[in-house]
């Protein structure tokens, strides 16, 4: 199991959600795991490392363990991956013990302001990957960057995530783009995030 293959105890799991490419459904055969885990103490990846974060590699299995603290302060902060699991769908749920949905509270003005401030770290991060040569990292996160604005906008709009596929049409124009220069990227996609940040 999943839990087996990162030395985790389902007794200290609280919460577990499948996430990534599984979430988005992007996947392909070889595709690892990307997994969630909210874990109460005393989580051993946790006390061992003195930490309420830890990520852990094994096999085909990335997992991110979270203590139930820090879980549910990331979502009234309004962080993307911690508020992805809120209404993933029900196939990717792989334990809920706590309803995170009784967490929520929705603040507009702090909501815009944490995506706007994601939007443009992650526009600069990509824009270093480029520089750097690592065109396909600088690919994934213009991905991230795009999902993260037309999620924002279903919540904002429709009080939830309805639709988590939104961004695969964007997912495959970059899969499928093979230009290196930033300049590029500026003039096709800039412009559509700007647009998006208008809404």
């Amino acid at each position: 199991t999943i839990l087996r293959k990162i030395s985790c105890l389902d007794q200290h799991v609280i919460n577990a959600y499948l996430l990534g490419s599984h979430l988005w459904q992007t996947n392909s055969a070889s595709s690892d795991l990307d997994v969630m885990l909210v874990v109460r103490p005393p989580c051993p990846q946790l006390v061992n490392t003195n930490k309420e974060f830890v990520s852990v590699h094994s096999d085909n299995v990335d997992a991110v363990i979270i203590s139930e603290d820090l879980y549910k302060e990331r979502i009234k902060e309004f962080s993307s991956y911690e508020m992805y699991t809120l209404w993933i769908p029900q196939e990717n749920i792989l334990k809920e013990e706590m309803n995170p949905r009784v967490l929520w509270k929705f603040r507009p003005r702090e909501f815009e302001a944490e995506v706007r401030r994601v939007v443009e770290r992650d526009w600069t991060i990509s824009k270093k990957h480029f520089e750097k040569g690592d065109y396909e990292r600088g690919k994934k996160i213009l991905v991230h960057l795009l999902r993260a604005l037309r999620n924002a906008i279903q919540i904002a709009e429709e009080g939830a995530i309805y639709d988590y596929l939104l961004t695969n049409d964007f997912f495959w124009e970059m899969k499928n783009t093979y230009e290196k220069n930033w300049l590029y990227y500026e003039v096709t996609v800039g412009p559509l995030i700007e647009d998006l940040k208008d809404q």
